[in-house]
């Protein structure tokens, strides 16, 4: 067997034409540590939990609204007189919910778009009047 290793070391000496190891020069440059082969199993101690209390969900500061606007908040499916960020996100929720986009039937998608321009007006009449303080008309929208 080791007439074997000897030839091929030969073998391999003649291919590079000298005795010199050609890894050497890599070997005794490097510094630092070598790699690993990256498949060691380390035991790591798993973190403890903590117990994390529930938030409290506290209900948002209602503002007293005019009676032309509480149908528009109903649209929307918030109270009204609740901030324009709740508005604004329950708004974005129904357009998800209802984009005709979303519906593959054209009768349904039709009465989607429906529901989704009234959604629309509903949200400007709430944000024209949370800026302005004056209630629009459907028409003027």
């Amino acid at each position: 067997m080791s007439d074997y290793y000897e030839t091929l070391g030969s073998l391999l000496r003649d291919r590079l034409g000298t005795d010199d190891d050609p890894f050497e020069q890599a070997v005794e440059g490097r510094q630092g540590r070598y790699r690993s082969a990256g498949n060691k199993i380390e035991r790591r101690v798993p973190k403890k939990r903590t117990y994390k209390e529930p938030e409290q969900k506290v209900e948002p500061i209602r503002i007293p609204v005019p009676d032309a606007l509480t149908e528009d908040f109903a649209v929307l499916q918030v109270l009204p007189g609740v901030p324009l960020d709740y508005c604004k996100k329950a708004w974005k929720h129904l357009l998800k919910k209802y984009h005709p986009d979303v519906i593959a039937e054209e009768s349904a998608r039709q009465q989607a778009a429906s529901i989704v321009r009234r959604i629309n007006r509903s949200y400007k009449r709430i944000e024209i009047w949370f800026s302005t303080g004056k209630v629009q008309d459907y028409d003027s929208l």
